[in-house]
């Protein structure tokens, strides 16, 4: 017998040499990765060819003569006793076949491209290999029902099942993987592969039509796998490849392509939605032959459209499918309702302070309106649902409707409304308050039949409007919300109107309209399906939505987490689907209350100009129109006292429209100032913590600097986004229980007058700039100079080593040799970084990341900290961790947490690991996509198992990296930037007990000292790992956790965030003066006079 030495065989039966062309092509990666060899079965007379091309891929293959005798599956079944002959345990099976239609043709590649992956076929063999009571696996989608098919195949089947008794009875149902690609256990069909051997002359060539032998055959491969422990695995992707494990008999009818033709014929609006949304456009979607074949694509994204990297899409759609298939929309529309009655439904995530606010606002404003309240538990966490059932004690009439997960505002709004029975449904924010007659005023124009929906006057909690009407310009097909941020009396907000769309922060609707629309379309996730809905409800009824400003709800808007995160994506799916039938209307409301555009101005100008949403500049808040100069001034000192926020914006605003007539406002600024300090002893302490970019990672440091404040602080993050590195917020910041405010630097140019007008709208009484650039350095200062601050800088990084520079410049120095300090561009790059480096000492403290960067700096140390709390080692959360990636409990793993990048020394610690000789070590990367070339690398490495997790939550680091027995930090030595670096995954690592090995830099050393880390460098690593197999470091783990809780808490560092937080000093703010300073930050647009001298 042959040895196959524990490898996989890949068996391909060619019956087009094109598509073998294509599929060999795909399959070139067999040629660098010895653990797999390629079988091939070809009829006779194509074999020369099929040589050929395996000669021109570089690819060795068995190859063996089979006529094309039972499609695909007979030629299959043939080769497998002599691949258990030669000791392979474990096949991977493909083919070539077109497919009977254009359709199936198409899902055939899409299937095919899945499954000649390097990834995919390397997963399906780990899971074999893993997990001894499973037999076959597959792509999720694909696996099917085999009762519908032996509906036109039961003579076929009758015959097998007296062929094998054994099978009898057939259960209920069970699955089979529509397409015959998959991998199996090869002992499991011995038996039908013998008796298919020896029965060939019962099959034929002809398979076009059901009803043939080998269609049977086909639908009872999976049954020879049943037993009593779940035995198939459905592969599925998000991102990183998930197994899951049924038995036969359960997970099918998960892709039934006939009846998701019938099902779905009423989809032909949202499938050209989908080809024209670019959701699934060619270039996005990973199945070229989809968009090329002009298939129904809503079809075949449920069928294998979970594959598509998009994740963002995928739960759009996944939501989609559920409001159709799951929500009774046909009994909503004829359920009977009590004429006059309304229902209010409340969605809910989180924040659970609000909504109780919220619902009693509903009681307690008493209505002469009959109404219940139903509220959508959207997967709260178990502050809010402990609020939740609180009401529900004290409302009894309160009716909850759970969710497992967060299914956004769309569907969970969807969800309320149909366990509601109103004639009347009014959805509401959480985040809301009602007031006293909100309702029946409300209800009157939707009860009277005038428009199809209603609004209330929306208004801040400081009294501007937030919403009163959307509008639509001519700049794009998007809306926005008229006079946002004036206040009522500026903007006519006491006159009832009507628009083309309201917002569904409030909005009235008749329930019978909203069933008959299906309601509001998830495929928005948290924005524009409120805008959707109306324009829907418009074209159905032919009416307008009303505007009644004696309904007002005060909203406290966008307190939940990520609601801004698929802003481009909401935004495009709208543009595709209304773009060019919506009419701009909102000039016709301007010279109806007597405003003129000066001009539009674009909320983001690096986004298409289709995605943009455009807001004007109006001719009449000018003083020689309206004389607004001096009531912004009014209202500013109205406010001075009790609201800084509003004082500083009319201040603004006021010098905005002052027309260069500058005189005064200098001693109004510093007026504003000195009252914000009078008031800091009589208010909560608030603390900014600044990122100089928050769309990646650099805002890391902000969110450990802002976790490390006590809760009796009032801790915001704040920052700029560039859009150099990217448009929103970066994901675990976005995450994160903490608040974040952000503005998006548009125009270098004018960044000054952009950051002041940020300033302005944010105070502080500390602010903690996270890294010396020079936009945190900008800020800083006029932070001091707009609310006296107390500002403290933080170095977590060597920035001029990252810009590759060598040492800082003195603005002094740079104007004495310049004459000026250069133009406001490119600020990120390596003249303003060197400026700012040398203004680190211009303010009032330094904190920094460890001792190497305190030498250079000075300061106090901050490590890079973690809540205790969040960090709790302890075997089930080992197990669990393991579980979830399918790694055995008693392998040996070592994690990486990070962007895993080459020269971050994962390959070389990979190395290492391998050259252990152990079968059961495994490498758990996790983090973003590793480079292609690193990945083959890693995978070709022999005795080494690379699990690759792809991003996780911030929130579950600490469940991730439970997993690990040991972390590899293998930085460059000689690199600049590693020499005053401490990565924030040793904190992580130390915190759940995990062995750290690490190179020594300056920036590491004091954990070298201490006993944190066992020092390596790329040539003693495997040296030390042995010993550490050996049993020498069986301590380390827990060493390190005490060294955690010692040293890198947030509690272990709060003598040093006190010390940030007294105040009993003599600030550098004082030396801020505002004389001179609005001509130059106002007019000229330029620095702050004094800035860096």
């Amino acid at each position: 017998m042959h040895d196959s030495g524990g490898r996989l065989a890949i068996v391909l039966h060619i019956f087009y040499l094109d598509i073998a062309e294509r599929l060999l092509g795909q399959l070139r990666w067999l040629a660098s990765d010895d653990r797999f060899e390629l079988w091939v079965t070809v009829s006779a007379e194509k074999r020369t060819d099929v040589q050929t091309l395996l000669a021109r891929h570089g690819l060795v293959a068995h190859v063996r003569d089979c006529p094309n005798i039972g499609m695909d599956i007979v030629p299959f079944l043939q080769v497998l006793p002599e691949l258990a002959e030669r000791g392979f345990t474990t096949v991977i099976k493909l083919h070539t076949k077109r497919g009977s239609g254009k359709a199936s043709a198409i899902w055939g590649r899409a299937l095919s491209d899945t499954v000649t992956d390097l990834r995919w076929s390397d997963y399906a063999y780990a899971q074999l290999n893993l997990n001894r009571s499973l037999d076959m696996v597959g792509v999720g989608p694909y696996f099917c029902s085999g009762r519908r098919l032996m509906l036109e195949n039961e003579t076929a089947f009758d015959f097998l099942l007296t062929e094998f008794p054994h099978l009898k009875p057939l259960p209920n149902d069970w699955g089979f993987f529509i397409g015959t690609m998959f991998a199996a256990r090869i002992e499991r069909l011995l038996p039908l592969a013998r008796w298919a051997t020896n029965n060939r002359a019962l099959f034929n060539a002809s398979y076009h039509s059901d009803g043939q032998l080998v269609h049977a055959v086909e639908g009872i491969l999976a049954l020879f796998c049943r037993r009593s422990l779940p035995s198939i695995g459905l592969i599925h992707n998000a991102g990183v490849y998930a197994i899951e494990t049924v038995s036969v008999t359960q997970g099918v009818n998960q892709a039934l392509s006939r009846q998701l033709s019938r099902e779905l014929s009423n989809y032909k609006e949202n499938s050209r939605l989908l080809m024209e949304s670019q959701l699934l456009e060619e270039k996005n979607y990973p199945f070229q032959g989809v968009v090329k074949g002009k298939v129904d694509l809503y079809r075949h994204y449920l069928l294998v459209g979970q594959f598509d990297k998009r994740v963002a899409a995928s739960e759009a759609w996944s939501l989609k499918t559920h409001n159709r298939k799951h929500l009774t929309w046909e009994r909503a529309v004829t359920k009977s309702r009590e004429p006059g009655s309304v229902s209010v439904i409340v969605p809910v995530f989180n924040q659970p302070d609000l909504t109780a606010a919220c619902i009693r606002s509903l009681y307690q404003e008493l209505s002469d309106r009959s109404f219940t309240v139903t509220v959508v538990d959207n997967g709260s966490d178990d502050k809010t649902q402990s609020t939740l059932k609180s009401l529900a004690r004290e409302y009894p009439l309160l009716k909850i409707v759970k969710n497992k997960k967060n299914l956004n505002f769309a569907l969970g709004c969807n969800i309320g409304f149909c366990e509601s029975s109103g004639e009347y449904a009014v959805f509401l924010n959480n985040d809301t308050k009602v007031t006293p007659g909100w309702l029946s005023a409300l209800l009157g124009p939707v009860e009277a039949g005038e428009a199809f929906a209603s609004q209330p006057l929306l208004l801040y909690p400081d009294g501007t409007v937030q919403c009163m009407g959307v509008v639509f310009s001519t700049g794009s097909s998007l809306g926005y919300p008229i006079y946002a941020g004036l206040k009522p009396e500026e903007c006519h907000a006491y006159k009832p109107r009507q628009f083309q769309a309201v917002t569904a922060a409030c909005v009235c609707v008749k329930a019978t309209d909203f069933a008959e629309l299906e309601g509001f379309d998830p495929l928005y996730i948290n924005g524009q399906e409120d805008i959707d809905l109306c324009l829907r409800l418009g074209n159905k009824t032919g009416l307008k939505a009303a505007y009644v400003p004696d309904s007002r709800v005060i909203h406290y808007e966008s307190k939940s987490k990520g609601r801004g995160r698929y802003i481009e994506q909401n935004r495009r799916v709208f543009v595709h689907k209304w773009g060019g039938k919506v009419k701009a209307d909102d000039q016709q409301y301007y010279l109806e209350d007597g405003f003129s555009v000066l001009d539009w101005q674009p909320d983001n100008p690096e986004r298409e100009q289709s995605l943009r949403v455009y807001r004007p500049m109006l001719d009449s808040l000018k003083p020689k129109h309206s004389g607004n100069l001096p009531k912004y001034l009014q209202r500013g000192n109205e406010a001075l006292g009790e609201d800084a926020r509003t004082a500083a914006a009319c201040y603004i605003n006021a010098v905005k429209l002052s027309q260069g007539q500058l005189a005064g406002f200098s001693l109004i600024f510093e007026r504003l100032r000195e009252t914000w300090l009078e008031k800091r002893s009589s208010r909560t302490f608030t603390v900014g913590v600044c990122s100089w970019e928050l769309s990646h990672n650099p805002a890391g440091r902000a969110l450990t600097l802002a976790e490390s404040y006590p809760n009796n602080a009032e801790v915001e993050i704040l920052g700029c986004i560039l859009p150099s590195f990217g448009s929103e917020v970066w994901p675990p910041v976005n995450d994160s229980r903490i608040s974040c405010h952000s503005f998006t630097v548009i125009n270098e140019a004018e960044f000054v007058l952009q950051a002041l007008s940020f300033v302005a709208r944010h105070p502080v009484d500390l602010l903690h700039l996270s890294k010396p650039r020079i936009h945190n350095i900008i800020i800083g200062w006029l932070y001091q100079l707009m609310w006296g601050a107390k500002v403290i800088v933080d170095v977590d990084d060597e920035e001029l080593a990252i810009v590759k520079a060598d040492a800082p410049i003195k603005p002094t120095d740079y104007i004495a040799e310049h004459g000026q300090l250069p133009p406001l561009k490119n600020l990120h790059k390596r003249v303003w970084t060197q400026l700012a480096a040398a203004m680190v000492d211009d303010f009032d403290g330094i904190t920094v990341a460890n001792g190497a960067l305190q030498t250079k700096y000075g300061g106090a140390i901050v490590p890079h900290v973690r809540p205790a709390s969040r960090y709790q080692p302890s075997a089930k959360l080992k197990e669990e961790a393991r579980q979830r990636f399918g790694i055995p409990e008693n392998a040996l793993v070592a994690i990486f947490v990070g962007t895993p990048r080459r020269h971050k020394g994962i390959f070389e610690a990979a190395k290492a690991l391998s050259a252990l000789k152990q079968e059961n070590v495994y490498y758990l990367i996790v983090g973003g996509e590793v480079e292609q070339s690193l990945y083959k690398e890693l995978k070709q490495l022999p005795s080494l198992n690379c699990v690759f997790a792809g991003n996780q939550a911030y929130d579950s680091v600490a469940s991730v990296v439970a997993a690990g027995d040991i972390t590899i930090l293998l930085q460059d030595a000689d690199s600049a930037i590693a020499q005053y670096q401490t990565p924030a995954k040793l904190t992580d690592a130390l915190a759940m007990g995990v062995t750290v090995f690490a190179q020594p830099t300056p920036g590491m050393q004091e954990w070298v000292d201490n006993g944190a880390v066992i020092p390596v460098t790329r040539q003693t690593l495997l040296v030390e790992l042995k010993k550490f197999m050996a049993g020498h470091y069986a301590e380390q783990g827990a060493k390190g956790r005490l060294i955690f809780e010692r040293q890198l808490t947030t509690d272990s560092v709060a003598p040093v965030i006190q010390d940030c937080l007294n105040l009993d000093m003599k600030l550098t703010a004082s030396k801020r003066k505002w004389h001179g300073q609005i001509e130059q930050i106002f007019d000229k647009k330029g620095l702050p006079l004094g800035f860096g001298e």
